[in-house]
């Protein structure tokens, strides 16, 4: 368990301190820190204080439990993934149908700005927890911030949006899944705004 540990540590000093699909080190932490909280119920060493707000919280309460569990999250992990170091976009993906792309984003308890749920793979078959539209006639699952709007109120006003889920979950439907690699990639597309705009669209 102390090798374990160590190697605990040494994935975590790595870490980008992200939830990003090629972030290595957030499976471990996310396995630890769920571990670690289960058991410690205040987990800082020093709490969040009003009076300090940029330095705290800080440390941990229980270093004992800690190193317990940091241990105990990299075997969970190498048993699962082969490797401690293995990339968030690896363990955690978006599916639709056929599409399989690098997940990214966590829960917003952890502090994310990015949040989003994965859920373990319906019917099993895959140690990847995912976030989509998986087959038809079942529901979505995992959870997050699936639709982004960012809007210029400038004239003309313009905007740029992004659906990961899509407009239907028809998966028969090519609009199922149009978006989800923008989502994936970070990036927005023009939304359309004006009447020109949405009859150059119209099906």
């Amino acid at each position: 368990a102390p090798s374990e540990a160590r190697d605990g540590v040494v994935v975590l000093d790595a870490w980008d301190g992200r939830v990003a699909a090629d972030s290595r080190g957030a499976v471990v932490f996310q396995r630890f820190w769920d571990g670690y909280t289960r058991r410690v119920r205040q987990p800082f060493g020093t709490p969040w204080s009003e009076a300090d707000p940029t330095r705290t919280p800080s440390g941990l309460a229980d270093p004992g439990v800690a190193m317990q569990e940091l241990a105990a999250a990299v075997r969970s992990t190498r048993e699962t993934y082969g490797s401690e170091n293995v990339a968030w976009g690896e363990a955690n993906r978006f599916r639709f149908g056929a599409i399989d792309l690098p997940g990214e984003g966590a829960p917003g308890t952890y502090g994310c700005f990015r949040v989003m749920r994965f859920d373990p793979t319906p019917g099993g078959g895959s140690a990847a927890r995912v976030a989509g539209n998986i087959q038809p006639r079942q529901p979505l699952v995992g959870f997050g911030d699936a639709w982004v709007l960012l809007v210029d109120f400038a004239a003309p006003v313009t905007g740029w949006s992004v659906l990961a889920y899509g407009q239907t979950t028809d998966l028969t439907s090519t609009h199922s899944r149009d978006q989800i690699g923008i989502f994936a990639r970070r990036t927005l597309r023009r939304a359309w705004y004006s009447e020109a705009e949405i009859m150059s669209n119209l099906e």
